[in-house]
């Protein structure tokens, strides 16, 4: 984690991704598979992107909604947005206090220290899933679900194509 957020620090700076297109609902789909999440997209979404990092940024999403709700409905939606797409990830767990919305994206940080560290990890997911986010040109939010009901909602903003480096 600390060497792909070196390299996403490169990124921002000016240093290359690997960009190739890629079809946001097909990535959805593949990663969702992993966590028994439903997909549903409006469009065939396409970006330009580093195939490896979104699906980083996905999977760390996707696994801290499952951690947060073993056994509840996980839903990804992907959808058009401005100049580019939204990807939100719900979950039916406990979901975040509005205070601690933004802290969630802190390195290290760890809202539930009663967790152990072999099941919670060390704080840097979401903060690596920001930085990957960013290195698009994108960012990534939480929010509480939009139907009221208890649980988080994700959501990675992603231009359609990345701003250009130099």
């Amino acid at each position: 984690d600390l060497l792909t957020s070196g390299r996403l620090e490169l990124s921002v700076a000016g240093g290359p991704l690997d960009l190739s297109p890629v079809r946001l609902d097909e990535l959805s789909e593949h990663m969702a598979e992993r966590f028994a999440a439903t997909v549903t997209s409006t469009s065939a979404p396409m970006i330009q992107g580093d195939r490896m990092l979104l699906e980083r940024l996905l999977s760390n999403l996707l696994s801290n909604a499952r951690r947060a709700c073993p056994e509840g409905s996980l839903t990804v939606d992907v959808s058009p947005h401005a100049d580019g797409y939204l990807i939100a990830v719900e979950d039916e767990g406990r979901g975040i206090a509005t205070e601690d919305r933004e802290l969630v994206f802190e390195a290290f940080r760890r809202l539930d220290e009663a967790r152990s560290r072999d099941k919670g990890g060390v704080g840097l997911g979401l903060y690596l899933s920001r930085q990957i986010a960013r290195a698009h040109g994108g960012d990534v939010l939480a929010q509480g679900r939009l139907d009221g009901a208890p649980g988080a909602r994700m959501v990675i903003e992603l231009p359609k194509t990345p701003p250009s480096r130099g």
